[in-house]
C-alpha cells in the first residue's frame, strides 16, 4: 500500500509565490501598457479628418485591451484564492483523518496498530 504526502506549507508557497506574481506580472504589463499608449497617442493627429475617424476607433481598443488585461489580473487573483482554499482543505481533511487514525489507536485494545487479536481462533 502506498502513503500520499501532500506537503501543505510549500502547497502554500507555490500558490502565493507563483500565482500572486502572475497576477502582479499581470498589473504590471497593463501599466506599461498605458505609459507607452501616451507615448503614441498623438500619432495620428489631433484635429485633422484623419485623427477624427481614428480616434473613437483607437480610444475603443486601448480600453479593451486595458479590459482584457483586467480580467486576467483577476482571473489570476480568483484563481489564487480558489487555490488556496483547496490546500487549507486538503490541510484540513489531512488533520481530521490523521486525529481519526489516533483517535482509533487510542480506543484499540492493541495500541501498537497490530490489529493481532480480536474476532474468533
Amino acid at each position: 500500500m502506498s502513503t500520499f504526502e501532500f506537503n501543505t506549507p510549500q502547497a502554500k508557497r507555490v500558490v502565493e509565490d507563483e500565482f500572486d506574481g502572475l497576477k502582479g506580472d499581470t498589473e504590471e504589463i497593463r501599466a506599461r501598457f498605458r505609459r507607452e499608449k501616451e507615448d503614441v497617442n498623438e500619432w495620428m493627429g489631433l484635429t485633422d479628418k484623419y485623427a477624427q475617424k481614428m480616434r473613437l476607433q483607437w480610444d475603443e481598443t486601448n480600453e479593451a485591451v486595458d479590459g482584457i488585461g483586467e480580467e486576467i489580473s483577476q482571473g489570476f487573483g480568483k484563481l489564487t484564492s480558489s487555490l488556496m482554499q483547496t490546500v487549507e482543505g486538503i490541510e484540513r481533511t489531512d488533520n481530521d483523518a490523521r486525529d481519526l487514525v489516533d483517535d482509533a489507536k487510542r480506543r484499540s485494545l492493541f495500541p501498537d496498530g497490530s490489529g493481532s487479536g480480536g474476532g474468533r481462533r
